[in-house]
């Protein structure tokens, strides 16, 4: 579990890790950047009262490198991750427990999203799975591309070569767990494990603007569509499926261009901006998706895309982050 100013909430993760049903656990807390004091002054009553927790503390910043330390350390013949500002129920470690045998590598789980701002839950279920097959593919993407909510056979990940790359700010767990589908297709899934990810907490990694974002969506559509060549389904399938990769890559390149503070030039912005809009192959994938259900957001990106117009999608994402912005203050 890596954490970096944590001190607020880390004590509610660590006192769900004690309580699960499965007790044959140890928990690696990786504290990392600066500024530690407070969040290890929380931890430590917890360390002297359960030898199954341990702490490394290192002065590099970043979820990626505090990762690697962790996994380079685990003892066990399993490991899943866990995020210092989330929650997981009792039943967690037991409930992917249930999923393993000799012949898995991976077990994958369905979640419970809590936003924050609203105080709302909803579950998201993991598709019954048997390696990489259809109902993988069209499963739920984030149920996928996150590290937690899993549980991965330690042989395995250290075989192939499983590691976060610290380059990235962004979608590393993606690029991470993706290179393992790939690396073995011992795959199974649960179907809910009592992980309880907090979407909207202010100053998560998902609310900012990262530099990555394209060369990582680049990464991830490369191993997509690896495992889509994995399938026994015929090309017609292959190629709606390549279509709505592509689609939702460059949907989610624009977005991360007007997340946080303003951080490229105008003139900077609107060129990455026409880059993606007047792809050929994006136009394609909007064409073939048209009459798919779609938000408001989609509505404008697809209506931009269609009709080559990057400084009205320019216009119209910043009007609509302004709005948001002081209606919030308001």
């Amino acid at each position: 579990m890596p954490c970096w100013k944590a001190e607020n909430y880390i004590s509610d993760i660590v006192n769900d890790v004690t309580k699960q049903t499965y007790e044959n656990w140890e928990l690696i807390i990786v504290s990392n950047g600066s500024g530690q004091a407070p969040q290890l002054e929380v931890i430590r009553p917890f360390l002297s009262a359960d030898n199954r927790l341990r702490v490394i503390s290192t002065e590099i910043p970043g979820v990626s490198n505090a990762r690697n330390l962790g996994m380079a350390s685990a003892t066990g013949d399993w490991l899943t991750f866990v995020d210092a500002d989330d929650r997981i129920k009792d039943c967690y470690l037991e409930s992917l427990a249930e999923g393993t045998t000799d012949s898995v590598d991976i077990v994958i789980g369905g979640y419970t999203a809590h936003l924050v701002e609203s105080n709302s839950y909803s579950n998201i279920q993991a598709s019954k799975v048997s390696g990489i097959d259809k109902n993988f593919i069209e499963m739920f993407d984030m149920i996928k591309k996150v590290a937690w909510g899993k549980l991965f056979r330690i042989s395995a990940l250290r075989n192939g070569g499983g590691v976060f790359d610290d380059h990235l700010t962004i979608s590393e767990d993606a690029v991470f767990c993706y290179s393992l589908y790939c690396y073995t297709q011992n795959i199974v899934s649960i179907p809910l494990t009592g992980y309880i990810y907090n979407f909207g907490n202010p100053g998560s990694a998902l609310s900012k603007f990262h530099e990555c974002s394209e060369l990582a969506e680049s990464i991830i559509c490369d191993f997509e569509r690896k495992m889509i060549d994995m399938v026994d389904a015929d090309n017609e399938w292959k190629n709606m499926n390549y279509v709505r990769v592509r689609y939702m890559s460059a949907y989610f390149t624009i977005c991360n261009f007007f997340k946080g503070r303003k951080i490229l030039s105008y003139r900077r912005l609107k060129k990455r901006i026409k880059r993606t809009v007047n792809n050929s192959d994006v136009k394609a994938a909007v064409i073939a998706r048209k009459g798919s259900p779609c938000n408001i957001n989609l509505k404008i990106f697809n209506f931009c895309v269609l009709h080559n117009t990057p400084y009205t999608l320019y216009l119209i994402f910043t009007a609509r982050k302004l709005w948001k912005k002081f209606s919030k203050k308001g």
